[in-house]
């Protein structure tokens, strides 16, 4: 499917309108152009004898002038193929302006003035307009890889916007075009993706071109616009493609931990990991609509040689993991379709060795928030079990969880100063077992 239309701004019909009524006016040095119609100019290269090369929407009105203190020996000349075949035009001299008009376009015109010699090449663009047929893409595998470009083939119909330098070389202007698309870009700070336009110049001949662009991360319409002059002459056309579906896979993929704020637990200073069990929380963060497959590998080996764990399915675009084993864990996400594979992210997990000291004193009820619990200082410990009993065998307190203490009450009244007695087994990530027993002394209570 294609569509092709011409530029309707308003604001550039109002500035040709302008430009009809009131005569644009472009000094080039000495020499000036008039027109009754819209017109661009550029300087070519020095080497081609030329000062400047006007291409008008039409010819109506076109005149070209000399202003200033007009000397006597003024003449004009124009040129077809050559300065050689350059033949005298009329021309409409006054003191202060030489002027010629009722020019035509394909010309170079020659203005000689006290032995300076200026020229200018005049190209009516109105009769080599552009005309798209038919813009689409290549999706054959065989012969793209979609995972990286976009191949584009543009059929379209563009005569040559040719002129001849001084020295009678045939020259032919390139016609310059825009190809718009949309692509994705991570937004780091936002963790989402920003859907922008992408843009790329590229010079076109007829009848056909290929274009290669960057491999689209979404769906969308390539569409190309142009020339540059008929641009600048408010003619531009566009043509757009059908809607592409995207192949080529991107992830930036995320982590949460979940963080533990236990002040008798040990922290350890590491990107991820730490003292275990650690839950982290991964995101794939892919172009959903160019994924088909998500699988997340986890290995001891960084090399991936060995696989430890696997999940995947078609819509795991999440995944929540706790680690309890002490050590590095390696973790991959591959995220895939039936031609593409990003599988560029690795994730190292430390999870620490374990630790567990029993404090022998505490004061509960007499300093709030400083040593008024029993608490064990740990890390990394996947089991745990404790008990306080007192000297008669009564169990005063027990916990599974060695964030938590006690406070030194029992049945919700403080016990007295005296030497208490606990009982814990625990179990590190690093599958060290602990068995602890001693008597812990409370020194004052309220």
């Amino acid at each position: 499917m294609k569509k092709e239309h011409q530029n309707q701004n308003p604001m550039k019909q109002t500035l040709l309108l302008t430009v009809m009524l009131f005569i644009a006016h472009i000094s080039f040095g000495q020499i000036g152009i008039t027109s009754g119609g819209a017109f661009t100019g550029f300087t070519p290269s020095a080497a081609t004898g030329i000062n400047t090369i006007y291409l008008c929407n039409g010819m109506d009105g076109v005149t070209l002038t000399f202003s200033g203190s007009v000397p006597a020996n003024v003449t004009w000349s124009r040129y077809k193929n050559s300065l050689s075949d350059a033949v005298l035009m009329k021309t409409e001299n006054s003191v202060t302006a030489s002027s010629i008009s009722g020019l035509q376009e394909g010309y170079g015109y020659v203005l000689n003035a006290d032995g300076k010699q200026t020229c200018v090449w005049l190209i009516d663009y109105s009769l080599y307009p552009v005309t798209f047929q038919s813009l689409t893409f290549d999706t054959d595998t065989s012969a793209v890889d979609v995972c990286s470009v976009s191949k584009l083939l543009l059929k379209m119909t563009a005569p040559e916007l040719v002129y001849y330098t001084a020295g009678g070389t045939k020259q032919v202007l390139n016609r310059e075009f825009t190809l718009l698309y949309d692509q994705l870009e991570w937004d780091a700070e936002t963790s989402v993706y920003k859907k922008v336009q992408d843009t790329q110049k590229e010079v076109l001949s007829a009848p056909q071109a290929i274009l290669f662009a960057g491999a689209p991360y979404c769906s969308t319409t390539f569409t190309i616009q142009g020339d540059q002059f008929a641009t600048a002459l408010g003619a531009q056309r566009t043509i757009t493609s059908a809607l592409y579906q995207p192949w080529a896979v991107i992830t930036n993929p995320t982590t949460v931990m979940e963080e533990r704020d236990n002040p008798n637990e040990t922290k350890d200073e590491v990107e991820l990991g730490g003292s275990g069990p650690v839950k982290i929380e991964f995101a794939a963060n892919a172009n959903e609509e160019a994924i088909n497959q998500y699988e997340w590998e986890f290995s001891d080996e960084s090399s991936f040689s060995k696989i430890d764990l696997r999940f995947a399915s078609p819509t795991m675009s999440t995944l929540s993991h706790t680690f309890s084993e002490a050590g590095s864990k390696y973790v991959r996400l591959i995220a895939s379709n039936k031609y593409c594979v990003d599988s560029a992210s690795v994730f190292t997990v430390k999870v620490s060795d374990s630790f567990l000291d029993v404090p022998n004193f505490f004061t509960p009820g007499t300093t709030p928030d400083v040593n008024d619990e029993f608490r064990v200082v740990y890390k990394s410990l996947v089991k745990f079990h404790g008990a306080i009993v007192n000297r008669w065998g009564v169990k005063l307190f027990e916990w599974s969880d060695p964030a938590k203490g006690w406070d030194g009450k029992y049945n919700g009244s403080y016990v007295k100063p005296g030497a208490y007695f606990y009982f814990i087994e625990a179990t590190g990530s690093d599958g060290k077992k602990y068995s602890l027993k001693g008597d812990v002394n409370i020194l004052t209570t309220d």
